[in-house]
């Protein structure tokens, strides 16, 4: 879980570096908040998803008793916060690249070099 937000938080401090604008700067911002907080957050369910803690290893053994979220949930959760993250992301960059004052074929170029996270 943290790997996946510091990797996010690399890239919008990549583009902190590259784009200029005040804007873009407060929304980059934004997400990178919105990324550090969710990371966090998923750190700290998968760490603590089990009551106790050790249930999660030895519930099935007797020794303790305890109770678990439902992982299959929330995993559906995690999943739809990261590809509306990972979407919002990768898309960030194209509105100030449709504005750079280049020929259209290099527009296109930069676009799809930012796009390729698409795949």
């Amino acid at each position: 879980m943290a790997a996946k937000a510091l990797t996010q938080l690399s890239f919008l401090t990549f583009y902190l570096r590259i784009f200029p604008s005040d804007e873009f700067h407060r929304i980059t911002y934004c997400l990178m908040g919105l990324s550090a907080c969710f990371g966090i957050s998923n750190t700290f369910v998968t760490i603590f998803q089990c009551n106790p803690v050790l249930y999660f290893w030895s519930g099935g053994t007797g020794e303790y008793t305890g109770n678990c979220i439902d992982i299959k949930s929330f995993s559906w959760y995690k999943a739809a916060m990261q590809i509306a993250m990972d979407i919002s992301i990768i898309s960030l960059p194209i509105w100030p690249l449709i504005h750079v004052s280049v020929n259209i074929k290099r527009k296109i170029q930069m676009i799809l070099m930012f796009g390729t996270g698409f795949l």
